[in-house]
């Protein structure tokens, strides 16, 4: 029951904004009494939190299962953006921002799954290094807080194309930042070896959307 109640009120609070979705809103959508509501969660704020805690570990379970597959840490870097960007756009830029004002507790669940991310993108590409896919003198870290940035801002930022942007435009501004901004950190020797993965890639993928 309680996973039927979280996507009812994910999907209310994605389009009205969780602050304003009641109690009563969601119960009304979902075939359960106030009092069974309130055996279940002690107030909107814990709704949100496993909300929010069982959106994220879907995203973990799903970018945990793809890495591990590819041999090259490269590909493993840019499908495990792929699969962020895929997760992070089913959110809205008024989720986002009334979760983060009013609801601190769901902001660090996501702080901390955002943090996994980045250490485990940081370790494809010092792997990618050592095994001679990088340029010299690249920031590995400077690298990895662009790319989850660049992300996060097209779809929450003040770009807000989520909300007033085509899926066109989202997909091709995902594909320019995972695809070549990755491709902005590889070695000489080896950019046409990326040039033919991320062919391959982008007919598996098909536009990220």
């Amino acid at each position: 029951m309680k996973a039927v109640i979280e996507k009812v009120a994910f999907e209310l609070f994605l389009k009205h904004g969780p602050k304003r979705v009641t109690i009563d809103d969601i119960v009304a959508a979902t075939p359960i009494s106030r009092k069974h509501f309130y055996e279940l969660y002690l107030n909107k704020e814990q709704l949100i939190k496993a909300m929010t805690g069982r959106f994220l570990l879907n995203a973990r379970l799903e970018i945990n299962e793809v890495a591990p597959k590819e041999g090259c840490p490269l590909v493993a870097l840019i499908k495990v953006q792929y699969h962020f960007f895929q997760h992070i756009q089913k959110l809205s830029s008024s989720f986002i921002y009334e979760v983060r004002k009013y609801f601190p507790e769901s902001v660090s669940d996501y702080d901390s799954f955002r943090q996994d991310l980045a250490d485990s993108m940081t370790a494809f590409v010092e792997n990618s290094r050592e095994k001679g896919w990088i340029a010299e003198g690249v920031n590995i870290q400077r690298y990895v807080k662009l790319q989850l940035y660049c992300l996060e801002e097209i779809l929450f930022g003040r770009l807000d194309l989520i909300n007033h942007g085509s899926q066109d435009e989202i997909a091709g501004l995902g594909s320019d930042i995972i695809f070549n901004n990755t491709r902005g950190i590889v070695s000489r020797e080896k950019i046409m070896v990326y040039d033919e993965l991320i062919s391959r890639l982008k007919k598996e993928y098909g536009n990220i959307n």
